[in-house]
């Protein structure tokens, strides 16, 4: 997609080769993102209709102690960061035909994945005994229906776990469109469970069931498609060079700390609230949490299809180090602007509209206080979603410790403000400390940006936001009018300022936040011809 938003000096640069390479790389990206968005928008839909309909069958405090099963279950089942190694190795050694190394890798990751998976059990079958210790804010009555739901969760999360890498597996291959399309499958067989869960009245266990089932046929499709269109094999048997395990395992104990730095950010929230709060504020944050999920799904779609090309100008002999840095930085850039627009647009979207939409969706004043919790963590991650180039470079060039070091101190920030905060602000307290402990992260990142690169902080923020001031102010202030002034019922007014602020806010990014090359870059998605010309 964004081959043809190269600078003329980038394109003279590369062989016919390498531009083939990059042109079939680029509709891969491209029927990967809108794969992509396919199933991001019956994600959304899916949430937005079964959410409240599962909290109203089951009530608030049941729906709570789902979320908050899922939560703690998987801060334990992390896959160590091995999916991003075998993306990162796997992408690496087949841009430079290294294809036995390749299998001997994946054989190494399942033999970890099965010690991994072990030492899960035994850490959730402990915790078992401990749940009603551990969650002092849950009810007598809570606690045994909370035993059945974590057992079933853990169960199935156990067993899975050897799994996760598959994904990593077919992203360094760049099938995209793949992923995708199994994930909308368990999306569709996950609501039709659901939808049957409701209807015939089944307990509540019936949807963690569910989620569990769906997950793990996902899983065996995953895999019998890498089989089947990647060829790869496990070597079980062969061993890696000395220094290249050296390297991998370097990198994965940086990686490791990335992974559980990123699984508290994410999944910890619920588990803050259950200690110091209650099932009512964990439900409030979980649907506010599911919000800020879907902002993110919508902008950081371009979060791993970059991979494979950044070890690809990693991996190119022909370029000095500071060019390599210089491409990074260009198609950052590019990157950016286009994450930039969505999360801004997704922003001053909910600022307007987002307290009808929270009204109309839930319809319960329960739910009140997703509205701030919502905004307050679509604002923070607003800061990091535009750099996800970069922070990635940062993965593929033996630089990882320093984004786990700006991990390791956002986190702490996110930790310590919560748990102050959420003694007497409940879910408010916790998002407040998710959005701080965001931009502590991103300042870390420009700091390690500029000393590692040399990178010119101020003309990359200037050319990517600079102009996104004069859509996002009108927009908003658009958007604000119509949220005060407007004399509509909460649902015809959320239809119309979502509309109001949309007229406002793409036509003057089209044309005046997007360069031509960029125009030229995503019309080229739809007109191929057209896109040549530009």
């Amino acid at each position: 997609m964004l081959h043809h938003c190269m600078s003329e000096s980038e394109l003279k640069g590369k062989s016919p080769e390498e531009k083939h390479d990059e042109a079939k790389s680029n509709h891969k990206i491209a029927f990967g993102s809108l794969a992509s968005y396919l199933f991001i928008a019956l994600q959304i839909i899916s949430g937005i209709v079964f959410i409240p309909i599962i909290s109203k069958t089951y009530g608030q405090n049941q729906y709570g102690l789902i979320t908050l099963s899922n939560s703690f279950v998987t801060l334990f089942l992390t896959d160590i960061g091995l999916s991003v190694v075998a993306t990162k190795y796997l992408s690496q050694f087949n841009a430079e035909g290294r294809h036995d190394e390749a299998r001997t890798l994946i054989g190494l990751i399942y033999k970890i994945f099965f010690l991994i998976s072990g030492i899960a059990f035994v850490i959730l079958f402990v915790a078992y005994f401990f749940l009603g210790d551990i969650y002092a804010g849950l009810t007598a009555d809570e606690i045994p229906v909370f035993r059945i739901i974590f057992s079933i969760t853990a169960i199935f999360g156990v067993v899975s776990l050897p799994f996760m890498t598959l994904e990593g597996v077919l992203n360094a291959y760049e099938e995209y469109t793949a992923i995708r399309i199994i994930n909308i499958i368990q999306r569709l067989l996950y609501i039709s469970f659901c939808l049957l869960s409701v209807l015939l009245k089944w307990p509540i266990y019936a949807i963690a069931l569910a989620a569990s089932g769906t997950g793990l046929i996902s899983y065996l499709l995953k895999y019998a498609y890498s089989k089947k269109k990647t060829g790869f094999k496990a070597d079980l048997k062969s061993k890696l060079p000395t220094s290249l395990k050296r390297e991998i395992v370097v990198f994965s104990i940086w990686n490791i700390i990335v992974s559980i730095c990123w699984r508290l950010f994410t999944f910890v929230g619920p588990s803050i609230l259950g200690i110091v709060s209650d099932s009512s504020n964990i439900a409030v944050f979980t649907v506010a949490a599911q919000i800020e999920s879907y902002g993110f799904a919508i902008c950081g779609v371009l979060n791993t299809y970059f991979l494979p090309k950044l070890s690809r100008i990693f991996a190119s002999t022909e370029l000095t180090l500071e060019e390599q840095y210089k491409r990074v930085i260009s198609l950052g850039s590019k990157v950016a602007i286009l994450t930039s627009s969505l999360i801004i647009i997704i922003c001053v979207g909910f600022a307007s509209c987002g307290q009808e939409f929270v009204t109309v969706w839930m319809d319960d004043p329960g739910y009140n206080n997703v509205y701030p919790c919502s905004l307050i963590m679509l604002c923070g991650i607003a800061f990091t979603l535009p750099n996800t180039v970069l922070k990635n470079a940062l993965n593929y060039h033996g630089q990882i410790k320093y984004l786990a070091i700006t991990q390791i101190i956002g986190v702490i920030v996110f930790l310590a403000v919560s748990f102050a905060l959420s003694w007497f602000a409940g879910a408010l307290g916790t998002a407040i400390g998710a959005a701080i402990g965001e931009i502590v992260s991103f300042v870390g990142m420009n700091v390690c940006y500029k000393r590692l690169w040399g990178m010119k902080l101020a003309p990359f923020y200037l050319k990517v936001y600079a102009r996104q001031i004069v859509p996002l102010s009108l927009s908003l202030l658009v958007g604000l009018l119509l949220h005060f002034y407007l004399p509509l019922s909460e649902p015809w007014k959320l239809v119309v300022i979502a509309i109001a602020v949309s007229i406002v806010y793409l036509p003057i990014c089209w044309f005046f936040v997007f360069d031509h090359e960029l125009r030229g870059g995503l019309l080229s998605i739809f007109f191929k011809k057209k896109a040549k010309g530009t």
